[in-house]
């Protein structure tokens, strides 16, 4: 009984609201069940309903911001004309009188039946300037933005001082742009908002650095500042591991740290050793930061993994004690094998590089440590001879000099009271002789030609 008279109330209802539809489909009205946002037009015609929105736009902002972002205490008003937003006020109630009209009959059909029962939404059509808006945006993120920054320490006449981190900020221009188009477009207005704000954390903080406390290594190499270009390219290499935090067990990777050694990233050419011959190329003096670095961790009881010689001794560090880098194909790696954290330092001051390892005072070995390198065995260069025929004969040019090659072993030398207590080999290098190479000339000189006798009549008439 109930389902019969639930059906007839249905049919009845839905006979009115079809009378209604066909009444007002002849009409120049809005269908019942219309709104645009939350404003009901329906039963309106266009003009009424352009009327009716606007008005109800004027009530909502007046002429109050239709973007507010705060932060803080802090605060942003954006005004319509800021991004040229314009309401299409008629052109939306235009489209509110098409619903129910539109298509073919089953669709204008439905469309009544959907708004009379359930009613249809509509957006306002308005137009803005997105440029104006991500400018806007941009700028709010420009004010309240900051820079990330690591704990860090500093290091000067030997005292050591802890400096915190600092935690960086962003606004996530994208997200906030994709927010206040959609509430744009929606809108409900004002639109009221917290700045969305990312923080960034820093890699390394206070509490990595809590047990630096003292010094455990210092090592120094010297080279000329006059040459400008090594010199940058040493300056460049040695900001690379400047307050370089080294955690117990980690591999640290000289080449990840520098980077390639191209001009694009600051590096200018200067002589460097490219197999065995010293040619002009774009890094020349990184090697020496690299060596600096070996001779600094060595000291101070740590562990080398991967460490190259040269093809030739080096007069910035002794033989046996350097470690040479190549992009890509040659590196310098090590690990902390300390308990605790450890920290680089690495200073430029007047033609000297110095490269200091900070750590723990529990880290401190009981022992001194030393590093020495014997040579085992010199290696003497052949004499390679060549002639050229452009060349005068007895003469003697040395084209190439020749250089002494060497034989090796480096070791770290651990020390109580002067007293030897252990000695561990690092490595056996072999520097390879490069022969010397003298050219003879063996070029003949050519013969003078004999003076010809005068003609005895020509020599009679010469004379007075």
């Amino acid at each position: 009984m109930c389902l019969v008279f639930s059906t007839i109330i249905i049919l009845f209802s839905s006979i009115i609201l079809i009378s209604l539809s066909m009444a007002l489909s002849v009409s120049d009205r809005i269908f019942y069940g219309v709104t645009v946002e939350d404003i009901p037009i329906g039963g309106h015609t266009v003009q009424e309903a352009t009327a009716k929105l606007e008005q109800a736009f004027q009530n909502k902002l007046g002429k109050k911001p239709i973007i507010r972002i705060t932060y803080k205490d802090k605060f942003w008003n954006i005004m319509p004309d800021d991004i040229d937003l314009h309401i299409e006020f008629e052109q939306t109630a235009q489209k509110a009188y098409l619903i129910g009209r539109r298509d073919n009959i089953l669709h204008r059909l439905w469309e009544r039946l959907e708004s009379a029962h359930h009613g249809i939404t509509l957006p306002y059509d308005l137009t803005y300037d997105p440029v104006k808006l991500k400018a806007i945006i941009w700028q709010i993120s420009l004010e309240t933005a900051s820079e990330t920054k690591d704990a860090s320490v500093d290091f000067n006449n030997g005292t050591i001082s802890i400096i915190p981190e600092i935690v960086g900020q962003k606004v996530n221009n994208a997200d906030l742009f994709s927010d206040l188009t959609q509430k744009l477009s929606a809108l409900n207005v004002p639109i009221s908002l917290e700045l969305p704000i990312e923080t960034s954390v820093p890699k390394v903080t206070k509490a990595d650095l809590a047990e630096i406390d003292t010094v455990l290594a210092v090592y120094s190499s010297n080279f000329d500042q006059f040459n400008t270009n090594r010199s940058e390219n040493i300056r460049i290499a040695a900001n690379s591991i400047n307050h370089l935090l080294l955690k117990p067990d980690q591999l640290i990777s000289f080449n990840d740290l520098t980077g390639l050694r191209i001009a694009q990233a600051g590096f200018k050419e200067a002589p460097v050793i490219i197999e065995g011959k010293t040619v002009p190329d774009i890094g020349g003096g990184v090697c020496q930061v690299s060596s600096t670095l070996y001779n600094s961790i060595l000291l101070a009881d740590m562990k080398p993994i991967e460490r190259t010689p040269h093809f030739h001794p080096l007069g910035y560090v002794p033989i046996g004690l350097d470690a040479t880098v190549a992009d890509n194909l040659l590196d310098f790696k090590f690990k902390n094998t300390l308990s605790k954290n450890a920290y680089v330092i690495a200073q430029i001051s007047n033609g000297t590089l110095t490269v200091v390892i900070l750590g723990s005072a529990s880290n401190l070995s009981k022992e001194s440590i030393s590093i020495t390198a014997n040579v085992d065995k010199t290696l003497e260069y052949h004499t390679v001879t060549k002639y050229d025929p452009n060349l005068p004969a007895g003469k003697t040019i040395i084209q190439e000099d020749g250089l002494t090659g060497y034989i090796v072993s480096s070791y770290r030398i651990k020390s109580i009271d002067n007293k030897e207590v252990s000695r561990e080999l690092l490595y056996v290098d072999e520097y390879s002789p490069e022969d010397e190479v003298v050219v003879f000339g063996t070029k003949l000189l050519e013969e003078q030609p004999s003076p010809r006798p005068r003609d005895k009549k020509t020599a009679a008439k010469k004379q007075p």
